[in-house]
């Protein structure tokens, strides 16, 4: 791999942070063409795995997300096996495109190992392909993501971590990510093309500090599983899709600040009525709260996706004046919860923005209280 000539100076301390890699894109891009990407017959069924040996997600692969999510996930394996996962049809039909790309890539790419085994002190994993001096981990993402990285002319922080890991635990100096833009065409399933439109390498030096966070972050979740205990919550956007999310709110307790105050949304998505009612609300008005469970378009329960999390808002009036917010924060569903086990809800607003020069949209911030104590599981 020519590219490979770019490696550390030996004087060097501060590490190269990863951009754009013209030349190792370019090189892929020679190595690809006339090379045919289709020929993927998506899953048309969920996949039930049974593991008789005790799983774990502390992989590279997985521990880049949340903390939290991590560590009662991590405390689910505990016990006697086997474990048994569900694996729903859409989400095979996700990962399994992203593998059959990158076995086509591999395979143009003979010279190179790949698919190796590697340890970093506890963690294991496996590498997507191994150079003379750097690892590439191949990533296939929709049209989002990558016009996400493409603008940030970087690859995502997680991902280039898992790279970095993976290049020191090969003993390799420099780590890249290789990202292929995934179509997603109604009714076609997903496709892509080896062209300068759909291929992108980001590359940068392998600093030894990252892989040492991560078997930092991994001992830190070893300790919260035998203690019994959690990290902190924060709101992260795969908060929207993570299989956790039931036992990670049951868990938080409404009553604090970071999670008992929110917003109204929605106060114009109905007509007249209800927006005139929302601009009328003064702090200090008492509002009573609803659960929604058959509305069409707001986010499921984390517990049963045949219900929304959807919390309607109503003014001293009695008019609807919109909702709580049901994505990026768990205070809608931790409400709905509440009110499905039979407790009350209410929210008093405390601030009043906007509707002056220069900020005309007007916001309200509430404080929400429930009738209950600390929730338990629902």
């Amino acid at each position: 791999m020519k590219q490979e000539s770019l490696i550390l100076d030996p004087g060097r301390v501060t590490p190269i942070p990863p951009a754009f890699d013209r030349r190792m894109t370019d090189w892929l891009l020679g190595k690809l063409q006339g090379v045919d990407p289709g020929g993927f017959v998506a899953a048309t069924e969920d996949e039930v795995r049974v593991s008789h040996e005790r799983p774990s997600c502390l992989r590279p692969s997985s521990l880049g997300h949340c903390e939290r999510a991590l560590v009662l996930e991590e405390a689910s394996y505990q016990g006697e096996g086997p474990w048994t996962k569900v694996v729903p049809v859409a989400l095979r039909a996700k990962f399994e495109f992203g593998t059959h790309v990158h076995r086509v890539v591999q395979a143009a790419l003979p010279e190179l190992a790949h698919e190796v085994r590697v340890q970093y002190k506890s963690i294991p994993g496996t590498l997507d392909t191994r150079g003379a001096k750097s690892v590439v981990d191949w990533k296939t993402i929709n049209r989002k993501g990558f016009l996400a990285v493409k603008k940030a002319g970087a690859p995502r922080e997680d991902h280039f971590r898992q790279a970095v890991f993976y290049a020191v635990s090969a003993g390799r100096t420099k780590a890249a990510v290789g990202y292929f833009l995934k179509d997603e065409k109604n009714g076609d399933g997903p496709s892509t093309a080896f062209d300068a439109d759909h291929v992108m390498i980001f590359s940068g030096d392998a600093d030894p500090a990252l892989a040492d966070e991560w078997e930092d972050k991994a001992q830190r979740i070893r300790d919260h599983v035998a203690a019994g205990s959690l990290p902190e919550y924060a709101v992260m956007d795969e908060c929207r899709w993570c299989d956790v999310r039931a036992a990670c709110h049951a868990r938080l307790d409404l009553r604090l600040p970071d999670y008992g105050r929110s917003k109204i949304v929605g106060s114009t998505m109905a007509g007249e009525e209800r927006l005139a009612a929302f601009v009328a609300l003064r702090e200090g008005d008492a509002l009573r709260l609803e659960w929604e469970p058959t509305n069409e378009y707001g986010p499921r329960m984390p517990d049963d996706e045949t219900q929304a999390a959807a919390i309607m808002v109503f003014g001293p009036t009695g008019v609807q004046v919109g909702y709580l917010p049901a994505t990026g924060s768990p205070t809608a569903s931790i409400v709905a919860r509440h009110l499905r086990a039979g407790g009350v809800a209410s929210a008093t607003v405390i601030e009043c923005t906007g509707g002056v020069d220069g900020r005309e949209n007007h916001g309200r911030n509430v404080e929400i209280m429930l009738a209950s104590a600390v929730m338990q599981h629902a």
